[in-house]
């Protein structure tokens, strides 16, 4: 992760807690509930396991745009030259759907888990609101 080679440059800062690797343990645990979740909310409207899986796939590198501001705004973690390469979105999108695949050829997620949906969209939410107010920070500063 640190060689900047999947995702592109970036430095984890110090929020997520603790790190193994130079990667906090929470990096993991996030991807693994954003997987099952993403995979989930596609599986209810989508049999096609193919399709599926492309729009699970597709559902996170959704999430990560809400969450790319935020996360930087939190320290979570920052980007070499101040900005998102499009390689990390590119990297979201392969990497959710390799995942998403095993996932699904594992039989996961479950049919019913009441839980998912409503974890993914309150994260999501969380983000979009997060976003929206440093948007609002900022105009605030240029008045």
């Amino acid at each position: 992760v640190g060689t900047g080679v999947i995702f592109g440059e970036y430095t984890y800062g110090e929020t997520l807690g603790p790190k193994l690797f130079h990667t906090p343990l929470m990096i993991g645990v996030n991807w693994l509930m954003l997987v099952y979740c993403s995979l989930y909310i596609a599986g209810r409207f989508i049999d096609t396991p193919y399709f599926r899986t492309i729009v699970a796939a597709v559902l996170m590198v959704v999430y990560d745009f809400a969450l790319e501001p935020a996360a930087v705004y939190l320290d979570m973690w920052s980007w070499a030259g101040g900005a998102v390469p499009m390689q990390n979105y590119l990297a979201w999108l392969i990497l959710a759907f390799l995942l998403g695949s095993l996932a699904d050829w594992m039989k996961l997620p479950a049919r019913e888990n009441k839980i998912a949906l409503p974890l993914f969209f309150v994260q999501l939410g969380f983000f979009i609101g997060l976003d929206l107010w440093i948007i609002a920070e900022k105009i605030w500063e240029l008045s």
